[in-house]
């Protein structure tokens, strides 16, 4: 995010303000003796936000509980943001250690508390880049529109299409900032309906473990996550599903209808391939059996295979060929990918 080039009238008002010795700049560092520490850094704030080169205000101050329960920082970026119209966050370099308290009467009080420095930054300067661009689009006027994958959906937020969690991170992402990868709330319960279904002896913390772990691990699958296609060590994962699972009722009818529709997003990756077994295939040489082969470069193949109790690893080369000839029979009898995908659309509908 660019900072703001500070006029000289600026730069004159700042230092009149500051201890000797700082200099009058953007950023600019307030600390000093400490005395009249929070009137200082009010005004110095409010002298920022009356030059008309800035935007926004950007208060870094870690917001760790002072053992002196001194709260001059806090009560200054309150009362600077009480008399201004120019937003004005709170940026902190050490997350784990904001005072909840502290962070919380903040938040109320309409000034954002951002945690962590860096990504704090980005999100100020991308919001900024929006806003100038959203005045432009809804004037009419030509606008050079973010760049990059984020232009459609930051066109979307812009224009009033609705701004749900998920949108939200996915902008954050598309620009470089570390953020969750939201789902939906459906996909956590379908997961949770199978884990249970499949493994009726554990306890509900196991369950939930396990939906997270259903839930993360395919963030390895994504594009982001690792190398470009055209490198041969990127995970990839090549799926053969059983038609009767397109229709077995997980969850509800809607969970479902959302679950083939995740699978035929997730087919369009490069590195992802889904076939169906149809029904007219009848009986196959994996009946009622699910297996995974895992490949791995470092460690070589080996089959994961689970049951009611308990899970283990298939190491042996003899057992693991036999599985890899059976997969292998399984891909030539199971629907292409394009008739795969057709059929998960069609059920869709």
């Amino acid at each position: 995010m660019p900072f703001a080039a500070i006029s000289d009238a600026t730069k004159v008002r700042l230092s009149a303000l500051l201890d000797p010795g700082l200099e009058p700049t953007n950023p600019l560092d307030v600390w000093g003796t400490g005395a009249r520490a929070e009137s200082v850094l009010e005004e110095s704030l409010l002298t920022l936000a009356e030059d008309s080169a800035v935007a926004a205000l950007a208060l870094a101050v870690d917001l760790v509980t002072e053992l002196d329960g001194d709260l001059s920082y806090p009560r200054a970026g309150l009362a600077a943001a009480r008399r201004t119209a120019k937003p004005l966050a709170v940026l902190t370099g050490f997350a784990g250690g904001v005072d909840p308290g502290v962070a919380a009467e903040l938040r109320c009080a309409g000034v954002p508390v951002l945690e962590g420095t860096r990504t704090g930054l980005l999100a100020l300067g991308h919001l900024l880049d929006h806003a100038r661009w959203g005045a432009q689009f809804h004037h009419g006027k030509a606008a050079a529109a973010p760049g990059g994958a984020g232009r459609n959906l930051a066109a979307g937020l812009l224009s009033g299409h609705g701004a749900g969690a998920a949108r939200l991170f996915e902008l954050l992402r598309e620009y470089g900032i570390p953020a969750t990868r939201v789902r939906s709330a459906s996909t956590q319960v379908a997961a949770r309906a199978v884990v249970r279904a499949g493994r009726p002896i554990l306890s509900h913390d196991d369950i939930e473990r396990a939906v997270v772990l259903r839930m993360t691990r395919q963030e390895i699958l994504t594009h982001e996550a690792g190398p470009p296609i055209d490198q041969i060590h990127e995970p990839r994962f090549w799926a053969i599903i059983d038609g009767s699972a397109l229709h077995r009722v997980v969850g509800s009818p809607e969970i479902m209808r959302e679950q083939r529709e995740h699978l035929a997003s997730m087919a369009q990756q490069s590195n992802i391939t889904i076939q169906v077994m149809p029904y007219s295939q009848g009986a196959t040489c994996a009946f009622g059996r699910a297996f995974t082969i895992l490949v791995t470069k470092k460690f070589g193949s080996v089959v994961y295979l689970e049951d009611v109790s308990s899970a283990r690893y298939a190491r042996g080369d003899d057992e693991v060929s036999r599985y890899v000839l059976v997969f292998d029979h399984l891909r030539a009898t199971a629907l292409d990918e394009e008739a795969s995908i057709n059929l998960i659309k069609g059920d869709c509908k």
